[in-house]
């Protein structure tokens, strides 16, 4: 089983405990995407260790070369001290005869999820953790979205909110360091920037006319003719240059998903810049508005040439499935009885 030097978990323990005592177990400790496995040492080498790492260091689709899923930490049972119960996602395996037969149980508690796989021996742990991969995989990457979200929050750009809330009846949350690069009334681009990294959105909307808006090909369509409408490459003075979806390298992946009884389409891929050598990965979540009737669709990209891109497309990510629309953050807040 691949696995950090266990000297770095070891550093872990300087980073975090002082503030272990007083950490809020509401929000949890832990860096984005990281998860602690608590594993006997005897196993980490041998098949239980490789089939956590098939599922949990799997790749993630969607970008340019390979991140895993998740960032591990692999301790032993006499390591799993208070600082690492404090994580906000935890993978406890406990392999021994004393077990009748495989089980897992969760726990959740504000934004930690504990997650304990028991099994008689090897061969029927792989079965169990193959069996859970996605209930493994869904709740994990859901703590992490809240985690994320929670970050945003606190560092919210306000202007931005306020902004989008009085001109396209959008209510949006962009971390400060966002900046509106372009707005035609329909088509708003923003982005973030430093000397290494290019982290921008793409909020657009138009009416509503068919079930048929909601297909891959069709969404597909919309976002590349926009792009070649209102995104330039840095070359366009030269030549014919603008930003468009990779087809070929990684074919795009589409999703329909269900989140809080709202219906939504995610799209993740790579895009490119035509005539030009710049690329990186996209999400793309889409929504009906229908109270307006029009079809609203958030679209992240990532530019972080040789950088780690996974933690900055799961921001993106959150902050597509935290927009939504006035009323309902009306509707959200609670009322008040009558004195």
């Amino acid at each position: 089983m691949r696995q950090l030097i266990f000297v770095l978990a070891i550093l872990l323990l300087g980073v975090y405990s002082s503030c272990t005592d007083t950490m809020s177990t509401a929000y949890g400790g832990g860096g984005e995407g990281e998860v602690v496995v608590v594993l006997d040492k005897k196993f980490q080498e041998t098949m239980a260790g490789d089939y956590i790492d098939s599922v949990l260091r799997a790749p993630v689709y969607g970008l340019p070369q390979y991140e895993p899923k998740f960032k591990l930490f692999v301790i032993p049972w006499n390591a799993f001290s208070n600082t690492f119960k404090a994580f906000r996602n935890i993978v406890k395996v406990s392999i021994s005869s004393k077990y009748k037969e495989p089980e897992v149980t969760v726990k959740r508690k504000g934004m930690q999820v504990v997650f304990h796989f028991k099994a008689p021996n090897e061969s029927e742990f792989a079965k169990l953790i193959m069996k859970n991969q996605q209930r493994l995989y869904d709740l994990l990457n859901y703590n992490e979205k809240q985690y994320a979200s929670y970050k945003i929050q606190l560092g919210k750009k306000k202007s931005l909110t306020n902004y989008f809330r009085k001109n396209h009846d959008l209510e949006v949350v962009f971390p400060d360091g966002y900046n509106i690069r372009l707005d035609t009334s329909n088509f708003i681009w923003l982005s973030f920037e430093t000397n290494t990294l290019s982290s921008g959105v793409f909020i657009y909307y138009y009416p509503y006319t068919s079930d048929s808006t909601f297909t891959k090909k069709y969404l597909l369509h919309k976002r590349d003719s926009l792009l070649k409408l209102y995104v330039e490459g840095p070359l366009s003075k030269t030549r014919e240059t603008y930003m468009t979806t990779e087809y070929n390298f990684i074919p795009p992946q589409f999703q329909e998903i269900m989140v809080e009884k709202k219906y939504y389409t995610e799209i993740r891929g790579l895009w490119t810049v035509v005539n030009d050598y710049m690329g990186g990965p996209f999400i793309n979540i889409t929504r009906l508005d229908e109270k307006r009737n029009r079809v609203v669709t958030f679209d992240g990209y990532v530019y972080n040439p040789g950088g780690d891109k996974r933690k900055h497309v799961k921001w993106l990510e959150a902050m597509g499935y935290m927009m939504k629309f006035p009323e309902e953050i009306e509707n959200a807040k609670p009322t008040q009885k009558a004195q």
